[in-house]
């Protein structure tokens, strides 16, 4: 499966793991999300970090609680989610072997009077269940994006009594509205609240309501112009 940080496809994706392997339901509140330590620099940061409107950067931003592990044991532009409880990863372990006996050695070491001890544990781990986790393509996850959209009231164009709208000669009706671009125009000198006072910061590309609740010397206001 594709990774996509868009809040639908990322809930969809984990919706999976909520279902057992015989059809009943659990309930998830925490996924961890293992990947590939180069791809977490390249990809993971960059696709879960969004300039904030008051200047810093907000990363690691998931629409669903996720803890990131980087591990060289992934293959770059792949990953594994799947379930974490408290801070563990869902998993059992299992184990050959005992932890009880310790060995020691004083070979070769008299002359410094050394004593080397050793104990071995040999273990490996598997999923509780077949849908606990899932691998996951992610060789395709893009940067994120602030996305903002300014919407604005246009007033209704009206036509001639009854509603109707006057043709011209030829019978050509003259009724249609045309699109507006909309224009911000820098505040030459901002007073009082710039969240209350309708003022626009340009972030990247995009104008967006300032929530200052002061004016900032070391910023440029504007305003929506009629």
């Amino acid at each position: 499966m594709a990774l996509s940080a868009e809040p639908v496809e990322y809930c969809g994706l984990i919706a999976n793991l909520a279902e057992r392997e015989n059809g009943s339901y659990r309930n998830i509140t925490e996924v961890a999300l293992i990947v590939n330590p180069k791809d977490y620099i390249t990809k993971i940061i960059p696709g879960t970090t969004v300039l904030a409107t008051d200047g810093t950067y907000k990363s690691e931003i998931f629409p669903f609680p996720t803890k990131v592990y980087p591990s060289s044991q992934v293959s770059s532009g792949d990953a594994i989610i799947g379930i974490s409880v408290n801070g563990k990863i869902f998993y059992k372990a299992f184990y050959a072997g005992s932890l009880s006996k310790i060995d020691y050695s004083d070979e070769a070491r008299w002359l410094d009077d050394e004593r080397v001890y050793i104990t071995k544990l040999y273990a490996y781990g598997r999923p509780v269940d077949n849908t606990s986790f899932i691998y996951l393509d992610i060789s395709a996850l893009v940067a994120a994006v602030l996305k903002v959209k300014v919407v604005s009231d246009d007033a209704e164009s009206s036509g001639g009594e009854g509603g109707e709208s006057s043709g011209g000669e030829g019978g050509e009706s003259s009724g249609n509205a045309d699109d507006t671009e909309l224009t911000y125009v820098a505040v030459q000198n901002p007073t009082g609240n710039p969240s209350t006072s309708g003022y626009y910061e340009l972030i990247g590309d995009n104008y967006v309501l300032s929530e200052d609740t002061e004016v900032d010397s070391e910023k440029t206001y504007y305003t929506l112009s009629e």
